[in-house]
């Protein structure tokens, strides 16, 4: 009894994995196929999600690197058009 009040409180986490459990060993095998198909759908949508992320992180850097140049070009062009134009005869 003393092991059982000493013992920490569930985690959501811990209480999920346990029903699962409980349910994969079920004999209605509708609801083993349902958590089965949820599962691979939610991992799916979180790997879609992160490649998403990924193709959002390289336009941005895409983005970040022409503005980069522009502003090179254009500093460029202004350091020409101030220097004395000299003449040769």
């Amino acid at each position: 009894k003393k092991e059982e009040e000493k013992r920490k409180p569930a985690t959501a986490e811990e209480l999920d994995s346990a029903m699962d459990d409980y349910w994969m060993k079920s004999k209605n095998t509708e609801v083993a196929a349902k958590k089965l198909d949820d599962d691979m759908d939610a991992y799916w949508e979180k790997k879609g999600q992160a490649k998403e992320s990924d193709a959002n992180a390289e336009v941005e850097a895409d983005a970040v690197q022409e503005v980069q140049e522009e502003s090179a070009g254009i500093e460029a062009e202004e350091a020409a058009s101030s220097e004395p134009a000299t003449e040769t005869a």
